[in-house]
């Protein structure tokens, strides 16, 4: 009797111990079989203290899982086509981490969540299309981070979460199509971060965030919910009357289409936002913007200009600084930008169009800028089809990022005329431009120059000054560049990439640059690239550092061993008027001049290093007809290619010597 005691407390404290906690690596369910024998596979087990995954699998229900009370990592629920109810889950209370509920499509509840009480941090529910509310989460009182509500096609409310007291993050409802209301938040008081309302296109009424207590929100985002004309609950009058953090109100129902229209609602009128950020998306906005922001001369945060009504700025003068990005984008009628004559500085980026829609249709320079010379940060320039040129830019003399795509009207850079620095990458793309004037005064690209898909580019014009490239050059899919002639003055540059520039015939332009600094080479794809034998070409390959990949090119460039044997061309065989030749080389210092003169003469050997500079060779003198033979020890001089010129009375002959140890 004594033994059955203590097997039947050995077997009590194994349930207990199991009981309170399990699987501290967590689990991973993807068939209906493994849910089924959970139980059997691992007896006692309710506290799981790592991750639990239900996803990608035929699972129809998690009955198997009836055991678990609380989840020490996260749960993810996701992917599951033929899950239409969570019950299963009936007895879990809390969630460590965070609570995925993800992509199923057939899920129709939330039922069998009914006990859960925390989740520890962030919660997110997206593209969950049967759903209409959250019927299902009736005890959760806390989420500890963030709640994303996202992409739920028939969401309408959020019935179900009337005893959601707290989230620790942020709150953000995106693009829900059918979600009307925001009733069953009404118990919600408290949130730690931002509000953010974007692109629900039914939702008329917000009246369910009414009980957050003031100063629980530090930034306020609501943009492209048409229905949605009233937003004046007290929260949010609280908050616009003393803004801790940024404000984004745009392209909502009228009434709550922007900051200005709110405050009235709720009674005050609106100063300077503290934060930022400022949104022009209609003519009525552009034209009373010093109504809505009185004396707002200079803006904190960003300042946004962009809608398809959207005819021209007069009434933004008076703007003299922008403390972030200025970001003009999606206006379908505006071909200039006059009325942000008085702007000076802007703190952050520049942003003019962008992909697809984005764009500005009939923009056609930017005229209106031309005052704005405090600028420092990144420019960026595509989507604009009518631009014709870059006039207005002419007061910025440097950039961080400068990025261009052009298109059919725009033929060069010019307006860029005082740019003389690029701190970081210059990257130019686009179907017209031929030449690259506008870019004559830069000398220096700290980062990468990218150049590629250009259809009608045909040369480097305009790059004539550039002397020093920090990173790569990379010139690709430039379908028209037949010359790299004025690159001449570029001495320095760490990766070269030159590939898929199918009118290329010539690295002739790259001549200048230091091949002993060049890290990595790469030429490719050039079909009728047949001469790569310039002097940094060929100076890198004598020692090379990194890799070299040269292949696909025209003959004469194919390979590296065809682009040495062009840099040595003339070593080991007669020269001009069959009179020289040098051996051994490449050479390790001692050299040997070997030519045949038909009648007695003088002579001399001129020797020149890479960069041009005379190097003291063999002593000049008076020779008899006949063949002879110079010797020359050039072992004190470092590793590269050198060019001789054997000068008689009456020949001349010349060619490149290799030196390598």
């Amino acid at each position: 009797m004594k033994n059955l005691y203590i097997f039947m407390f050995v077997v009590m404290m194994s349930v207990r111990l199991m009981g309170q906690g399990c699987l501290p690596e967590g689990i991973t369910f993807t068939t209906q079989e493994q849910i089924d024998s959970f139980p059997v596979n691992y007896p006692g087990c309710t506290e799981i203290g790592g991750n639990v995954d239900i996803m990608n699998g035929q699972i129809t229900n998690l009955l198997g899982l009836s055991n678990i009370t609380a989840i020490g990592g996260r749960l993810t629920i996701g992917l599951i086509e033929e899950l239409t109810t969570l019950s299963g889950l009936d007895n879990l209370t809390t969630i460590g981490d965070y609570l995925y509920i993800l992509n199923n499509e057939n899920l129709t509840n939330l039922t069998g969540l009914n006990q859960l009480v925390t989740i520890g941090s962030s919660m997110s529910f997206y593209g969950n299309p049967s759903i209409e509310n959250f019927e299902g989460l009736n005890n959760l009182n806390s989420i500890g981070g963030d709640f994303f509500v996202e992409w739920n096609e028939n969401l309408q409310n959020f019935t179900g979460l009337e005893d959601l007291d707290s989230i620790g993050g942020r709150l953000d409802f995106f693009s829900n199509q059918f979600l009307l209301n925001l009733s069953g938040l009404d118990s919600l008081k408290h949130i730690g971060g931002e509000i953010s309302i974007q692109y629900n296109t039914s939702l008329s009424d917000i009246q369910g965030l009414s009980n957050l207590e003031q100063g629980t929100i530090n930034n306020l985002n609501i943009s492209s919910n048409p229905a949605l004309h009233e937003c004046q609950i007290l929260p949010f009058c609280q908050f616009l009357s003393n803004p801790t953090g940024s404000v984004n109100i745009y392209s909502n129902g009228a009434g709550c289409n922007n900051p200005a229209e709110i405050a009235e609602s709720c009674g005050f009128a609106l100063g300077c936002l503290p934060y930022g950020n400022y949104w022009v998306k209609t003519q009525q906005e552009a034209d009373n913007f010093f109504q809505n922001f009185p004396d707002c001369n200079d803006l904190k945060g960003d300042l946004t200009i962009g809608g398809s009504s959207l005819n021209y700025v007069n009434g933004l003068y008076g703007i003299n600084s922008v403390e972030g990005h200025l970001i003009l984008t999606h206006n379908r009628q505006m071909n200039n930008l006059i009325g942000l004559e008085s702007l000076i500085q802007v703190g952050g980026n520049l942003y003019i169009g962008g992909y697809e829609a984005d764009g500005n249709e009939y923009l056609r320079n930017f005229e209106g800028l031309e005052n704005l010379v405090n600028f420092d940060g990144d420019i960026q320039i595509i989507g604009n089809y009518s631009l014709v040129n870059l006039q207005g830019l002419s007061g910025i003399d440097s950039v961080n990022d400068l990025s261009i795509t052009t298109y059919p009207g725009m033929i060069d850079l010019s307006g860029l005329d005082s740019l003389t620095s690029v701190m970081h990458d210059l990257h130019i793309a686009g179907y017209s431009i031929k030449h690259l004037d506008g870019l004559e005064k830069i000398d220096s690209i700290n980062g990468n120059l990218y150049i590629g898909a250009t259809d009608s580019l045909i040369d480097m014009q305009g790059l004539n000054n550039l002397v020093y490239i920090g990173e790569d050059l990379s010139l690709s899919y430039n379908k028209s560049l037949n010359s790299l002639a004025d690159l001449i003055n570029l001495k320095s540059v760490h990766n070269l990439a030159i590939w898929s520039n199918e009118s290329l015939t010539s690295l002739h332009g790259l001549d200048s640059i230091n091949g002993h600094i060049i890290s990595y080479m790469y030429i490719s794809d050039n079909q009728m690239l047949s001469h790569c034998e310039v002097k940094s070409i060929c100076d890198y390959l004598v020692n090379p550092t990194g890799t070299v990949e040269i292949n696909d090119n025209a003959s004469g460039c194919n390979s590296r061993d065809e682009v040495e044997a062009a840099c040595t061309v003339g070593i080991n065989e007669k020269l001009t008027n069959d009179i020289c030749t040098v051996f051994p080389n490449p050479s390790s210092g001692l050299l040997r001049f070997s030519f045949t003169i038909t009648e007695p003469t003088g002579f001399s050997i001129e020797i020149v290093n890479s960069l041009g500079h005379k190097i003291k060779g063999p002593e000049p003198g008076y020779l008899s007809s006949g063949t002879h033979e110079i010797i020359w020890n050039a072992s004190h001089l470092p590793d590269g290619i050198y060019f001789y010129r054997l000068q008689t009375n009456s020949q001349t002959a010349s060619g490149r010597i290799v030196l390598k140890d």
